[in-house]
């Protein structure tokens, strides 16, 4: 369970693959059975990325090459994962 208090899930969604960049959002969460939970990927953030729930990706993290690619779905103006991930995480 994340510190936040939402839980922590596996790498694999439902049918059994793991998660895509495109079934969970900036911060590896998702929503599963209704629920918001943080999901294990393979690619940065790895867990918890920042507390969510956040918007989709749209850009790749500029501090690892295991980020998931930018997209070309529209983020409505939302704001994105960008730039160094020193930002994005979170230390407290």
């Amino acid at each position: 369970m994340a510190r936040d208090g939402h839980i922590i899930v596996g790498p694999y969604n439902a049918d059994g693959h793991e998660w895509a960049c495109d079934e969970h959002d900036v911060c590896n969460g998702a929503f599963v059975d209704g629920q918001y939970v943080y999901v294990s990927t393979s690619t940065f953030p790895y867990v918890v990325g920042c507390w969510g729930p956040g918007p989709q990706q749209t850009n790749n993290a500029s501090c690892s090459t295991n980020s998931c690619p930018a997209s070309s779905t529209s983020n409505s103006g939302k704001s994105s994962l960008t730039g160094d991930c020193a930002s994005s995480s979170n230390t407290d």
